[in-house]
């Protein structure tokens, strides 16, 4: 593969990994602007609950529908759906004419967020060689960490926008930014969701998905643009199509009892990934930092330049490591990292309930929340997305991904339903259920995941379900 040919390849997941941005702005944003809207729509806790976990709803959604999308339209197809989804659920979120209609909207986004996390990771997936497959695909984690990032950054500014500030005192953007600010922290998703649609142009479908619809011509155009020699496309192209023939599979096969370690596996990975309790942090950051008696301005800053750049930080550590430590142990240290840090948590609310900590004892929070996020960041946030798009046969990998996506956001639904529910008996309370959730994650990962790593998705294959049409 020559530079030429690497800069292509790193090119098209960067745009497709895009979605996980908007993926990750949708979720950071929210957490700006829970308070605002429980006020201006005067919400009880379980309603203010299911105005960010109704979203989640939409994700569940749109993870079920994207595999058989993915599947019968294309990759590329299922993309320029997504981007539309986010583009349309920025604007209605920013203007909602009332309540039905603003959940409504909210769900509609949950379905761009759900089918973007299906799609890119399996699409990065399909044209990423083994060797630096992992990387790539850790590629839609880390957009969705800058996305995250970008979101509690323009919230925390928007919320320090005041009427002096000179360039939003026309009415209109007084009224977006500053009287009913949380319209505008929506508002600033349009940007990425239209650079992203248009950008999708430039992408190619995904090679194995046009083999599995008989269209090895086009197919072997882009492999050989990917790997740069007609002689190694021509070589990939028969490898796949013997991997996975002409036909395409259906759901009838997800349950016939041959991908059942597979789907298990992919289950498993996407609850306990939700069960770490990070969304309860993404998505009422500064909320938690409120319970520990930190002010409302100081909140949002602390979201925004603690927890955001850990998540980069340690997300990049995932993409230099995750091809060479491989999956498994990348998961040993972030769980027992985990179990450690959330006990941890639990015991800090539990200390700052029973006595009153000085100022300088409450910055242990924002310490321990920086290496809880940082242990998340590099383990359970990108791996389960880059395992789940390696496990399955290619002729049925998008409906069965879809089976482990749909458990994420599961997952996510339920922790962000419950979490302001259970915040009224106590932060702990909360981050105990998480660490406890961790330690059943530790013997999974040491007693059953498997290591996909320097292996061609055929390889895996016929690993994992005993393909005899692969050669080993």
């Amino acid at each position: 593969m020559t530079s030429n040919n690497k800069l292509y390849l790193l090119g098209i997941s960067f745009v497709a990994a895009l979605g996980g941005l908007l993926f990750g702005f949708d979720t950071g944003v929210v957490s700006g602007l829970t308070d605002s809207v429980q006020a201006q729509f005067d919400l009880s806790p379980f309603e203010k609950g299911w105005f960010v976990s109704c979203a989640l709803l939409g994700c569940i959604i749109g993870a079920g529908t994207a595999g058989l999308m993915a599947d019968r339209l294309g990759r590329k197809a299922t993309l320029y759906f997504t981007g539309a989804l986010f583009t349309v659920a920025a604007v209605g979120c920013a203007y909602p004419p009332n309540w039905v209609l603003f959940i409504v909207v909210r769900i509609i986004g949950g379905i761009g967020i759900g089918a973007a996390s299906m799609v890119v990771p399996l699409y990065i997936a399909e044209v990423a060689p083994p060797e630096i497959r992992g990387r790539l695909g850790t590629f839609f984690q880390l957009a969705v960490v800058i996305g995250l990032f970008f979101a509690f950054l323009s919230n925390a500014l928007i919320h320090s926008i005041t009427a002096e500030t000179a360039w939003f005192s026309h009415p209109s953007l007084s009224f977006l930014f500053i009287e009913e600010e949380w319209r505008g922290m929506f508002l600033v998703g349009v940007i990425p969701a239209i650079v992203y649609t248009f950008l999708l142009f430039f992408v190619p479908e995904s090679p194995r998905w046009l083999i599995t619809r008989g269209r090895d011509a086009q197919a072997a155009g882009t492999l050989n643009r990917l790997l740069g020699s007609e002689e190694a496309a021509s070589r990939e192209l028969e490898e796949i199509r013997l991997a996975s023939g002409q036909e395409q599979g259906t759901f009838a096969e997800l349950f016939n009892g041959r991908l059942n370690f597979g789907i298990v596996i992919a289950v498993l990975l996407m609850f306990f990934s939700q069960f770490t309790g990070i969304n309860a942090v993404m998505y009422f950051g500064p909320e938690v930092f409120k319970a520990a008696k930190f002010s409302e301005d100081f909140s949002f800053w602390l979201t925004a330049v603690s927890l955001g750049p850990a998540n980069i930080v340690f997300t990049m550590i995932a993409i230099w490591k995750i091809d060479l430590w491989g999956r498994r142990t990348l998961l040993k240290i972030g769980t027992a990292s985990l179990l450690v840090t959330l006990s941890l948590i639990t015991l800090f609310f539990i200390v700052n309930r029973c006595f009153t900590l000085s100022d300088e004892a409450l910055l242990i929070l924002p310490v321990l929340l920086v290496l809880f996020v940082g242990a998340f960041a590099m383990s359970w946030g990108p791996v389960p997305w880059v395992v789940v798009s390696e496990i399955f046969p290619a002729k049925i990998r998008g409906r069965a991904a879809s089976i482990g996506t749909m458990t994420i956001w599961t997952s996510c639904f339920i922790v962000a339903q419950t979490f302001p529910i259970l915040k009224e008996y106590g932060a702990e309370v909360c981050f105990a259920i998480y660490a406890a959730t961790m330690v059943f994650a530790v013997y999974f990962v040491w007693r059953f995941l498997p290591e996909t790593k320097g292996k061609t998705l055929e390889e895996i294959e016929a690993e994992l379900y005993g393909s005899e049409r692969v050669k080993e």
